[in-house]
């Protein structure tokens, strides 16, 4: 018996189709961000880290930076010529790096205005291999207080000794001790009672007043101040109203007829209108 094939419809399966990149375009996307990205990145890092040793090899580590040779501005010597001021420099600055000293530059200037107030600013410059040059900037010291031959430059309550030809000390107001404090050299209790501003402006308000006067002389403890004009004394209550005391020193010398025949004038003893004299001892 012979049978017929009968044919039969098929079910088709429907499968979802996703592309795959090819090798070739995977590894053209990856070159693109890699060349663009990364190598920029590269060579600024490298350029950064050439760039950094090469100023650090030209600067810091070259030997000719180091400082061996310190040259001091000769005005400044004229200004204030001190030793010790120049050797403290010398001694922060030598065998350092000249880069190195110039970043810690503050460092320094903090230090020399502790001990040398008069010192305002330090510039330090380099001239050549292993040498640098400082040139100093100094501030107005405000009164000069003499003991006998030795002089001691005033500046805000710091006294330090100075010499007669040093260029500072010229046009200021000088005060003077009296001869019994001859031989002291500390003056640290000078300003007990009386505050050094004080007495530079009190100071300063005299030789205003007086002028062409000789010198003015200072009795510390007592506050007192004795001011020598044309062969005459003027005695100066510092804890008291100066210029009273001046206001009857012009009264003095326009009203009184033996003026001129006058020694001693004491402006402050008595009522604030009176004052004391002395005349001339024949």
């Amino acid at each position: 018996m012979i049978k017929f094939v009968v044919p039969r419809k098929v079910k088709k399966i429907h499968r979802t189709y996703t592309p795959i990149a090819s090798d070739k375009k995977k590894i053209k996307r990856w070159f693109h961000f890699f060349s663009i990205k990364i190598i920029r990145l590269i060579f600024i890092l490298f350029a950064l880290i050439y760039g950094w040793f090469y100023l650090l090899k030209s600067s810091i580590f070259n030997h000719q930076y180091t400082i061996k040779r310190v040259l001091y501005d000769s005005w400044d010597i004229a200004w204030y010529d001190e030793p010790y001021l120049y050797k403290r420099i010398s001694t922060w600055i030598k065998g350092e790096n000249y880069y190195v000293v110039k970043l810690y530059k503050s460092r320094i200037l903090n230090d020399i205005t502790s001990i040398y107030p008069m010192v305002s600013d330090i510039a330090i410059g380099y001239t050549s291999s292993n040498t640098v040059s400082v040139k100093l900037t100094f501030r107005p010291i405000d009164m000069i207080i003499r003991n006998q031959d030795v002089r001691f430059a005033l500046i805000g309550t710091t006294l330090l000794q100075v010499y007669s030809w040093n260029k500072i000390t010229h046009g200021i107001h000088i005060l003077d001790l009296p001869a019994y404090l001859s031989g002291m050299n500390s003056l640290s209790g000078l300003f007990y009672r009386q505050s050094a501003s004080w007495l530079v402006q009190q100071i300063s308000l005299l030789y205003q007043w007086f002028l062409w006067l000789d010198h003015i002389e200072y009795l510390p403890w007592w506050e007192e101040s004795i001011v020598y004009l044309d062969g005459k004394k003027f005695y100066i209550n510092n804890g008291g109203d100066i210029g009273n005391q001046i206001r009857n020193y012009e009264l003095l010398k326009k009203y009184y007829k033996d003026y001129n025949q006058l020694q001693d004038i004491d402006l402050w003893s008595l009522e604030k209108d009176k004052v004391i004299v002395r005349k001339i001892s024949k």
